[in-house]
């Protein structure tokens, strides 16, 4: 008895000409270059540098700190050496004594730099061993690390940041990122929770109370960030409201790149991908 082959065999052809390009074997696929790219990002690692921030012990941290202090946090951040921690110079060498603290910091003065950075050992943010400087670990890791109560700081834009923002004006945001919301960079009263119709956005005169100052205040801080694209202000359901969501080239929780939704409300930020090169 005879059997037939009626495995189907396909082949892409010239459309115009009919000639056959290429038959296609057993396991070959064709993809869009929609698909292609799509592939691409997924697959492509995320090489950007940052250090992640423990959400419940940065609360905590900030609650002990004014936010002026909070704000010099934020910028020895971007000094982290990956794996370890140990705040480093621009020669590759670990910051070992308050003079070495004083560029990361900012602060020449030598009372002011010294007042900083006690406030910042008393509150358990920094930390010296024989080898020097580091931020606690239990606050702030620049390595790998699981869990889902996280926070990436993103150093090469946290770096300008620090630039643009005054101390204080620094450290005002730092006290509400534990407050950021995983799925959406939100910022609400319950970070962690995960049902959509449970989300609570902080209004002007809770992240006013969040950050420690005057509504008026922080109508005005909350203003400029979102003229400078650092936050990103959204209306809701109630004009008189305003809900304010991070942008995720500087802080972010998820992994990878932000969603569609995210990137829309920052295309025009100096902090996105392609304002920054470094």
């Amino acid at each position: 008895m005879e059997t037939s082959n009626n495995a189907r065999k396909f082949s892409i052809v010239n459309k115009e000409t009919g000639e056959i390009i290429r038959e296609l074997k057993d396991g070959d696929k064709i993809i869009s270059k929609k698909q292609s790219e799509a592939y691409k990002s997924k697959a492509e690692p995320d090489n950007r540098h940052f250090a992640f921030g423990k959400m419940k012990r940065m609360k905590e941290i900030s609650q002990k700190l004014d936010a002026k202090k909070c704000g010099y946090i934020m910028r020895l951040i971007p000094y982290m050496q990956c794996g370890t921690g140990y705040l480093i110079k621009e020669e590759g060498s670990v910051m070992k004594t308050k003079t070495d603290l004083a560029k990361g910091l900012g602060v020449s003065k030598v009372s002011s730099r010294n007042n900083i950075i006690d406030a910042l050992m008393d509150a358990s943010a920094l930390e010296l061993d024989e080898i020097g400087y580091k931020i606690n670990p239990d606050v702030h890791i620049s390595g790998t690390i699981t869990g889902n109560e996280l926070i990436k700081l993103f150093k090469t834009t946290l770096d300008k940041l620090a630039n643009d923002l005054k101390p204080a004006e620094l450290g005002y945001l730092y006290k509400v990122l534990p407050y950021v919301h995983y799925q959406t960079n939100l910022i609400c009263i319950d970070p962690f929770e995960s049902d959509p119709a449970n989300f609570k956005f902080l209004n002007q005169k809770e992240v006013a109370e969040v950050i420690g100052i005057d509504v008026d205040n922080a109508r005005k801080f909350l203003n400029k960030c979102h003229k400078k694209r650092i936050l990103f202000e959204g209306s809701t359901s109630d004009r008189r409201e305003k809900q304010y969501y991070v942008n995720p080239y500087i802080f972010y929780r998820k992994k990878g790149y932000p969603d569609d939704t995210l990137k829309s409300m920052f295309l025009s930020s100096p902090y996105s991908p392609k304002k920054n090169t470094r």
